[in-house]
């Protein structure tokens, strides 16, 4: 075997980068997030980025607080933390705590999606309720995926909302009374 000089050392070292590159064709998604977002709703694009990069392999979801200039890109958080969100959904959708959006919008060249919640537990609830209508499933036992997807990137099925209907929801932990 021979030695390898620095250039071998760097070009196997870049490759499996450089490959990646190759294979998204160069595209990133940024889930944009508030500087002053809480870590529920930094938690919550932490998930949404993890989830679709598992749906599209293809494509980086990287979390950030810098909004791109064109592109695609994802608005994700509250409107308290991200006072923007307000601009794309009404003020009644986002009245009671927990609700949210989920919606879609065109900035001139650039291609949205909005994800507001009322507050962050409402913007971890719409990552949630989006991911579900996407193929994935949470349940008591396990966690389930759809099959990674070859198709380019779209905010095809983005179109969701939801409020409580009561104020306090409890869930009595009998899920196994049958048995």
């Amino acid at each position: 075997m021979r030695n390898m000089n620095r250039r071998d050392f760097v070009s196997v070292l870049l490759a499996p980068a450089a490959s990646r590159g190759l294979a998204q064709g160069g595209t990133d998604i940024p889930v944009v997030v508030s500087p002053n977002s809480s870590p529920l709703e930094k938690f919550a694009a932490a998930e949404l980025s993890k989830h679709l990069h598992m749906l599209f392999p293809g494509v980086g979801f990287n979390v950030s607080d810098a909004t791109p200039q064109g592109g695609v890109f994802i608005r994700l958080g509250s409107v308290e933390s991200f006072p923007q969100l307000g601009r794309y959904v009404s003020e009644a959708d986002l009245a009671k705590a927990d609700s949210y959006v989920v919606t879609t919008s065109r900035e001139g060249e650039a291609s949205a999606g909005i994800i507001a919640g009322a507050d962050p537990r409402g913007t971890l609830f719409a990552v949630y309720a989006l991911l579900e209508k996407l193929g994935f499933g949470f349940y008591l036992s396990c966690d389930s995926q759809p099959d990674p997807q070859t198709r380019p990137f779209a905010f095809d099925a983005w179109q969701l909302a939801d409020t409580p209907l009561v104020p306090e929801r409890i869930l009595f932990n009998w899920h196994n009374f049958l048995s």
